[in-house]
């Protein structure tokens, strides 16, 4: 067991790992991308809660046991989504081009 920062710490990197790892496999389906991602908690010392693949977006909740004092056992957990990154909403990023591309008035 590991102190109660340190694990938390752990624990939210392995959960970034997972999700990175696993998010160019969520098109081929959630068995198969949240399979990865369990994988790469596993070797970064955490179990995975939960994994949705929605769409091109992976979303991993990892566990991690941390023992902050003798005797007093707990689980720490992170969340962690990664997928394509979106473009800003609303109507100006819809109707106008970035500026740099508009050119000379």
């Amino acid at each position: 067991m590991i102190g109660a920062e340190a694990a938390h710490r752990r624990v939210r990197i392995a959960a970034d790992l997972g999700a990175l790892a696993g998010a160019p496999l969520a098109p081929r389906g959630e068995p198969v991308a949240c399979e990865r991602a369990a994988r790469v908690l596993a070797a970064n010392g955490a179990r995975m809660a939960s994994c949705v693949a929605d769409g091109l977006t992976l979303t991993v909740r990892a566990e991690l046991d941390v023992e902050p004092w003798p005797g007093l056992r707990t689980v720490t957990y992170a969340e962690a989504r990664a997928g394509p990154a979106t473009a800003p909403a609303g109507p100006d990023h819809l109707t106008s081009p970035p500026a740099s591309v508009t050119g000379p008035p």
